[in-house]
């Protein structure tokens, strides 16, 4: 990657995740490669690093549904032009629904999936476990599947959109930040650097999180927050498969994905963290974004709920806890377009924890926005400026955007959820309002336990066994990297063995001792944002 500062640029894009990249590549296939992506530490390092990489049709809005769709045609095009994979595992999904308000909810998807031209059909429990074999559904009232659905390594991802923009002659600069915008004449034009000023037609801001910033430069307050999104992965089970569908539990407000034979489990916490943009680092590896003792309660109070899906719960050693940022919007839709009153300022964000699944769709919209396209998507529910006079900084706001992930998981208010409105769907954001209420009220209920109970629990943690883990794959991954990367690969993926945690469960202590428990994220060794599990040795207290 170039190191110059060039003077000017037709499209200046700040943020080099995985929007940024792929923006900057539909730029330039849609012919206009002058373009220069800027990143203050190195691409793809972000939220997209931490990604749990869902690629995934079961949505009920036919323009998010559009976005998904042009995602995996990019792929299929990257992977012609690179030839080589871009980390996509076509191994399909199955949604679970034991009650019957999921059912139904999820008997209107598979109807509407079904319309949208997407491949869904019926399982019973048999049909599920052939596909999942430590998944019990036999309680399930419905059973969806569709095999197209996958997930993908979104460094990986967004490795693969850089190579292919850089192919088409547009500069990537990392270690660059943008200190502020250029504005003259009613317009955005241009940027200024740690380096310098980069003069441009055009400026998109796909910051993430730090984007807030650079919009109130331009004038407009930008309609997102920095909500915490996190998940665990356990330790490799030498008697399951390495590969196979995705699960989504939305009674157990939790999904699960193959990760190097154990399970990638994220479970949604009733009130998710959020945070004031300002004050972030400019790195968030050096920000705080875990709580050993609170995160791992989260988990802890979820168990029952999974255990009848998954018998193995309790035997199963947890290796690792990632935690990133995601941004939110109160209603649970992307920010895609031209915004605030200066000219020449564009905005991709919002991403509400789908932002890889959808960023092919996204980066094709915002590059037509840019060059006065006609929109290849319907954008009208993305229009950055829908929400109005807000404080994207204050308290209240950024509340409404967490509530937008709390339908998923209501935590113990489960029946005031429903009465509120919060119906549980993965990602719903038209439940956002039901589910603010809920946030806002004082339930003494959902409070820690008193510290002495607290404490009791604190003391059922078993002494930690570090052992270290290595994954043959690592060494394809340095193979492929000798070939001088157009992604610098950041330092957190440097790590060739990760510390790992020996979790003790009683009986199957022998089992979880023999376990190689070390996360290897996408192929890679666990990143330096992933923190072993030290919490307690025991899912059931």
């Amino acid at each position: 990657m170039s190191a110059v500062l060039p003077p000017t640029a037709a499209v200046v894009i700040v943020g080099g995740g995985i929007l940024g990249c792929s923006i900057a590549w539909h730029l330039a296939r849609k012919g206009q490669p002058d373009v220069v992506v800027l990143e203050r530490n190195d691409l793809g390092s972000g939220a997209t690093s931490r990604s749990a990489g869902l690629v995934a049709r079961g949505r009920l809005h036919a323009p998010t549904l559009a976005l998904v769709r042009r995602t995996r045609e990019a792929m299929a095009e990257l992977e012609a032009g690179l030839g080589e994979p871009v980390g996509f595992r076509r191994v399909g999904s199955v949604r679970v629904a034991s009650s019957e308000e999921r059912a139904a909810e999820l008997a209107t998807m598979d109807g509407w999936l079904a319309d949208s031209g997407v491949a869904v059909r019926s399982l019973d429990a048999s049909g599920a476990r052939s596909l999942v074999p430590w998944l019990d559904a036999s309680q399930a009232r419905r059973i969806s599947y569709v095999e197209d659905d996958g997930y993908v390594d979104a460094y990986q991802f967004a490795s693969a959109y850089a190579r292919a923009a850089r192919a088409l002659g547009v500069r990537f600069l990392v270690r660059t930040g943008v200190e502020g915008l250029l504005i003259a004449g009613g317009r955005v034009t241009g940027v200024r650097t740690s380096t310098g000023n980069i003069h441009a037609g055009a400026v998109v801001d796909a910051a993430g999180a730090w984007g807030i910033g650079i919009a109130e430069g331009a004038g407009h307050a930008l309609g997102t927050a920095p909500v915490r999104s996190h998940y665990w992965i356990t330790a490799p089970q030498p008697d399951w498969p390495r590969e196979h569908p995705i699960v989504y539990l939305p009674d157990a407000r939790a999904y699960a994905r193959p990760e190097v034979g154990g399970l990638l489990l994220g479970v949604q916490e009733p009130r998710s963290r959020t945070y004031d943009a300002r004050r972030l680092p400019a790195d968030i590896a050096d920000f705080p974004l875990t709580d050993p003792d609170d995160d791992f309660t989260v988990l802890a109070d979820n168990a029952p709920a999974l255990r009848p899906y998954i018998p193995d719960l309790d035997r199963l050693p947890l290796a690792h806890h990632i935690t990133g940022l995601s941004t939110y919007t109160p209603d649970g839709r992307f920010l895609i377009g031209r915004a605030g009153p200066q000219e020449g300022f564009f905005v991709a964000g919002g991403c509400c924890g789908t932002g890889v699944s959808a960023s092919g769709g996204i980066g094709e919209a915002l590059a037509g926005v840019v060059l006065g396209e006609a929109p290849a998507a319907d954008l009208a529910d993305f229009r950055p400026e829908r929400f109005g006079a807000i404080d994207p900084y204050g308290e209240a706001f950024r509340r409404r955007c967490a509530a937008t992930r709390a339908p998923a998981s209501c935590g113990r208010a489960s029946a005031r959820a429903r009465a509120a409105g919060c119906r549980g769907h993965h990602g719903g954001g038209d439940d956002a309002p039901g589910a603010e209420r809920l946030l806002q009220e004082d339930h003494p209920e959902d409070r820690r336990e008193d510290d002495a109970a607290f404490a009791q629990r604190r003391d059922l943690r078993h002494r930690r066994e570090r052992h270290r883990v290595h994954d043959d794959r690592i060494a394809e991954q340095h193979e492929r990297a000798a070939g001088e990367p157009v992604l610098p690969v950041p330092a957190h993926r440097h790590r060739h063995r990760a510390p790992a945690l020996r979790v003790s469960h009683g009986a199957h202590d022998d089992a979880g001792e023999k376990a190689q428990g070390g996360h290897v994220a996408h192929g890679v060794a666990a990143p330096a944002h992933a923190q072993p599990v030290d919490h307690r040795a025991r899912w059931r207290w």
